[in-house]
C-alpha cells in the first residue's frame, strides 16, 4: 500500500496543482503575503506577492476541493455512516462501533455544513483576484 502511494504521489500532485506551479525560489515569507493577499482580495504592493497570489489562485480552480465533489462526498458518507450507526444501534445497542459511525456521520455532516460552503468562498475569492491582478497586468502594459 505505501509503495503504491509513493509511486503515484508525483502524479497525485501535478493532478491537484495542475500546470500553475510556484517557482523554487521563491521566498517563503512571499508565499504566506500571498496567500493572505488572496484571502483579503486586494493587491499588494510588491509584484512577487502578487505573481504568488495569482498562481495560488490559479491552483485553487484545479484543486480537487470543488463545493460540488465536497457536498457529493459528505452527502453520501452520511447516509452511509448513519444507516450503520442505526443498524449497529438497533443490533448491538451502544457499543463502540455505533459511535464509531455516528462519529464519522457528523464529520460528514459537517463537511456538507462548513466545508463545502468554505471551498465555494475561497474559489470565488481566487477568481476575483485573478480578474483584479489580470486587470491590473493589462493597465501597466
Amino acid at each position: 500500500m505505501g509503495v503504491t502511494m509513493i509511486a503515484f504521489m508525483p502524479w497525485f500532485v501535478r493532478w491537484t496543482v495542475g500546470t500553475s506551479t510556484i517557482s523554487p525560489d521563491t521566498d517563503p515569507d512571499d508565499l504566506l503575503a500571498g496567500k493572505r493577499q488572496l484571502r483579503k482580495g486586494c493587491l499588494h504592493e510588491r509584484d512577487q506577492i502578487n505573481r504568488a497570489a495569482r498562481i495560488i489562485a490559479a491552483q485553487a480552480e484545479t484543486k480537487m476541493n470543488s463545493p460540488k465533489a465536497l457536498t457529493v462526498i459528505g452527502v453520501i458518507g452520511f447516509v452511509f455512516f448513519t444507516g450503520f450507526a442505526v443498524l449497529t444501534y438497533l443490533a448491538l445497542g451502544s457499543v463502540l462501533g455505533f459511535w464509531f459511525h455516528a462519529l464519522f456521520a457528523g464529520l460528514m455532516a459537517f463537511y456538507v455544513l462548513f466545508l463545502a460552503p468554505w471551498a465555494k468562498r475561497y474559489r470565488q475569492r481566487a477568481r476575483d483576484f485573478a480578474v483584479l491582478y489580470d486587470a491590473h497586468r493589462q493597465e501597466s502594459r
